[in-house]
């Protein structure tokens, strides 16, 4: 037998410049002689593994798709009206989770299961500055953050509106929709030309949260429960200004953000 030093694994790809597939033959080389099998007895064996993996998937019926896709739908439009964007790091029973949470508990319920994600997501200020469809706002979102962290979060809100409204204007170029139109308030008015589809879910959450935020709200009536971008950046506003409310708002920008990625990388 030889010895433990001599019975190495090959080296990590990471760490060499040998291609993927090279580094991925030479350990399946290395596991089939420890197992004492051949190459073809090993991937057969795979194979036939895998085959019965697949036959065993059961899946939905075009009714139970439509269905499926109308929960999830109805799910994003109840967080959207209540402030919220969905995240790419939501899973579909998250969502589902959340939604009814707000139905059963209400709006202060909700606010903080949102902060409960987010702080355990972690990370958002770092992906927000990393990513590159936000590059052109980013001396902007350095200060977002540096008032985030501080908890300065009146000065997020105030400082993150114009980038998000700069955003929404980028995304609405990128994305097919069936009309289009120069005004903010109207920029996701619009349904995408491709219906029960991934798409047709992030829409509905970005047009709820767009509806909501740029809603027309008479400033001589109460105060909006909800942020309003006119209310805010025309000072009638000084009491929004939470945690909370500050993710509502780098969340959206994230999840606009990674939209309009998947919007360019798709098309």
């Amino acid at each position: 037998m030889p010895s433990s030093e001599s019975r190495s694994m090959p080296n990590d790809p990471a760490k060499t410049p040998d291609t993927t597939f090279s580094n991925l033959a030479a350990r399946l080389q290395f596991l089939c002689r420890e197992l004492n099998i051949s190459t073809e007895h090993l991937l057969g064996g795979f194979s036939a593994m895998m085959q019965d993996v697949i036959s065993k998937i059961q899946l939905p019926t075009p009714k139970e798709a439509k269905l499926a896709h109308e929960e999830s739908l109805y799910a994003t439009r109840t967080l959207a009206q209540a402030g919220w964007t969905l995240s790419m790091y939501l899973t579909p029973s998250a969502i589902h989770e959340a939604a009814e949470q707000y139905t059963l508990n209400g709006q202060d319920y909700l606010d903080q299961w949102f902060v409960n994600f987010y702080e355990k997501s972690g990370g958002i200020t770092d992906r927000l500055l990393d990513k590159p469809s936000l590059r052109e706002w980013r001396p902007f979102l350095e200060e977002c953050i540096w008032a985030y962290e501080a908890k300065r979060y009146k000065l997020v809100i105030v400082s993150v509106l114009p980038v998000l409204e700069g955003l929404i204007a980028k995304l609405v170029k990128a994305v097919p929709l069936t009309v289009k139109t120069t005004k903010v308030r109207e920029l996701w008015a619009y349904a995408p030309r491709d219906p029960w589809m991934l798409e047709e879910i992030f829409h509905a959450s970005v047009k709820g949260f767009l509806d909501q935020v740029w809603k027309n709200h008479d400033f001589d009536k109460d105060p909006p429960v909800s942020i309003n971008r006119h209310w805010i950046l025309h000072g009638r506003f000084p009491c929004i200004g939470e945690k909370a409310d500050a993710l509502k708002l780098l969340g959206a920008t994230e999840f606009i953000a990674d939209y309009l990625g998947e919007a360019v990388d798709g098309g």
